[in-house]
């Protein structure tokens, strides 16, 4: 079977069944109940998901040329089920662009059940990574291509670099849609067929193969708008293509693979930090203009945020606790403040401090004047609907606001009559609050 399907020789009638079986997807449902993908989709039916709407938006466009997947056909529905099925089954994955291409590619060989399971496997066993949230396997395989470009091709990709061309922009995509859409649906074929034998590699030997047959091409160009062009120019010759490409898998070998991971990997996931971090921080200034802080302080509380984050990236109490001391150290030893600020920023109530609502609770006690200062204070101290707080609370209002200034007022440093002056304005409000308690209920 092996050589067969080294040659190119496998039968559409048995293609779906040796998919099913190498990919992993028999097994996978076999280590589910025996109707498991039919009870994910009756358990979910009728609800919504996340994913939903960017699967609604895509069906028509996972393989307009084909009958089966048209406005009103049998395929679309299958499509709309395996892709939501699955988004209820991996959340972390839900659904990313490229997986309604494959899909719907499975679903001309397997039935839904199968393609679901099918599906599965590329997920979470073939490619894990490469489809979640971050992509950050994607990003990692990018750096490894890039190597991989600059042994097989160092002449070329110094021609791409000089004109400015990112080599992951021409090839994140095939590397997403196992190439289908790329290259004409025969070899698209033969490319599935080996990758649920080989595995990932087959796809680097590819894309290393689709750079040679468009070598000459390329390396005639001077506008770089002109080298996707050139890349998605009709392959006259297959068979020279695909045999390019069992060269090169002889070369790259799953220990290559393995070692250049290994050392891309610290290097990617910086740059997806950095990436996400200048994203969030963009995010923040465009939504919140009245935040005065610059584009370094930002990126400097993110980097604290995050230094504690959960996998969620958001924060909970312990980790407040932890956390904003290091941006603001005035109240370290007033736990109850920092306490009072995660309730009042929880917007919603979680248990949970996004990271805007972070810079919103810093802002508000470091950027603000003596008089918003106070008031942000009171209004901390307030409990319930209460508009006037008691004794205790207000000397814990005026300590607060002391130590913004660098000064406690419980501290044996303040000079006694200082401590004096705060005695008597309290005693003095709490008599004008009597006075007016008083003639109120006279009135």
């Amino acid at each position: 079977l092996s050589d067969l399907m080294m040659m190119g020789a496998v039968p559409d009638d048995l293609r779906g069944e040796i998919w099913y079986t190498l990919s992993g997807g028999v097994n996978i449902a076999y280590a589910g109940t025996p109707h498991y993908y039919r009870e994910l989709r009756d358990e979910f039916c009728g609800q919504q998901s996340k994913a939903q709407y960017e699967i609604e938006k895509d069906l028509l466009r996972s393989f307009p040329e084909h009958p089966f997947f048209r406005q009103g056909a049998a395929g679309i529905d299958m499509l709309r089920n395996v892709l939501q099925t699955y988004a209820w089954r991996n959340p972390k994955v839900g659904y990313c662009q490229s997986l309604n291409i494959i899909t719907a590619v499975l679903l001309c060989f397997l039935d839904e059940e199968r393609a679901f399971h099918t599906l599965a496997a590329i997920c979470e066993l073939l490619a894990p990574g490469n489809y979640c949230s971050n992509m950050i396997e994607t990003i990692v395989d990018q750096a490894v291509f890039h190597k991989l470009m600059e042994k097989f091709h160092p002449t070329l990709l110094a021609k791409l670099d000089d004109m400015g061309m990112p080599l992951a922009a021409l090839t994140q995509s095939w590397f997403l849609c196992l190439f289908i859409g790329y290259v004409p649906l025969a070899l698209a074929l033969r490319i599935l067929d080996l990758f649920f034998l080989q595995g990932g590699r087959v796809l680097f030997a590819f894309g290393l193969a689709m750079f040679k047959q468009h070598e000459v091409l390329l390396m005639d160009q001077d506008d770089p708008t002109e080298i996707p062009v050139c890349l998605r120019q009709p392959i006259m010759n297959q068979s020279e293509l695909y045999h390019h490409a069992m060269d090169y898998l002889s070369e790259v070998t799953p220990a290559m693979l393995r070692q250049l991971r290994n050392a891309s990997r610290s290097s990617a996931i910086d740059s997806l930090h950095e990436n996400t971090r200048n994203m969030v921080v963009r995010q923040i200034r465009d939504k919140h203009p009245e935040l005065t802080y610059s584009e370094p302080e930002l990126h400097c509380m993110y980097d604290i945020f995050h230094g504690h984050k959960r996998s969620s990236g958001q924060l909970v109490l312990s980790q407040f606790f932890s956390v904003f001391p290091k941006r603001f150290p005035v109240w370290k030893d007033r736990p109850d403040l920092y306490e009072l600020l995660f309730r009042r920023f929880d917007a919603n109530g979680d248990g949970l401090l996004k990271f805007s609502e972070f810079v919103k609770c810093v802002h508000a006690v470091e950027r603000t004047g003596l008089y918003e200062r106070v008031h942000f204070c009171f209004e901390l101290m307030k409990t319930g609907d209460r508009d006037w707080i008691d004794r205790g609370a207000l000397y814990s209002l005026i300590d607060a606001v002391l130590r913004l200034y660098h000064v406690s007022l419980f501290s044996a440093t303040v000079a006694a009559d200082l401590q004096g002056l705060v005695t008597m304005c309290v005693d003095r409000a709490e008599r004008l609050a009597s006075q007016q308690q008083q003639q109120q209920q006279q009135q």
